[in-house]
């Protein structure tokens, strides 16, 4: 009886604890990361990468120290991935010149198919090409989308799996909480 007692007592002194001694904003950001769909991990730090843009440049991950990077897992024949593309685009021109780098990675396409989508669908934020897969290996991403979230310092601190509405004012606010951390 003493045993549920200390179990019960110690379940209430959590919630207390997390309602009335957390600072408010600190119960607030956590809700954002919730809704958000958002699993915090690490914070550790990501495989580096060195891959060519579809418009030919060469971007490392450390080349993006200093800005908070949604990283996006994507391929061409995955449909959630194309219905967020939009959405990443207006994520980008919303934010990208505030400290948001918006860096899309191809998944095994050819480069040659993804500068024909580019084509069709001018997006302006970075987009890499991984065919071989090595990278998204690397990352351990088994289903497209996936999204991770590195900070200023370089480290990943939040994942995602599937489609968002990345436009949206949450996401907004989101982003812009990272930004100023």
């Amino acid at each position: 009886m003493m045993q549920r007692f200390v179990i019960f007592f110690g379940i209430f002194a959590l919630i207390v604890f997390s309602q009335f001694c957390l600072p408010q904003d600190t119960r607030a950001a956590e809700e954002l990361w919730k809704h958000m769909g958002f699993q915090r991990i690490g914070p550790a730090e990501p495989p580096a990468f060195t891959l060519e843009d579809a418009s030919g440049g060469m971007v490392s991950l450390e080349d993006l120290r200093g800005q908070v990077v949604l990283l996006n897992f994507w391929a061409i024949e995955c449909k959630p991935c194309l219905e967020e593309m939009p959405y990443l685009e207006k994520l980008h021109k919303r934010l990208g010149d505030k400290g948001l780098a918006v860096v899309c990675i191809d998944d095994y396409d050819s480069m040659k198919k993804v500068r024909k989508f580019l084509k069709k669908h001018p997006y302006t934020f970075k987009i890499l090409v991984d065919e071989s897969g090595t990278i998204t290996q690397k990352y351990k991403t088994y289903l497209l989308p996936t999204t991770f979230i590195i900070d200023k310092d370089g480290m990943a601190i939040g994942k995602a799996i599937g489609m968002r509405k990345w436009d949206s004012d949450e996401s907004v606010k989101f982003f812009e909480e990272l930004i100023k951390e």
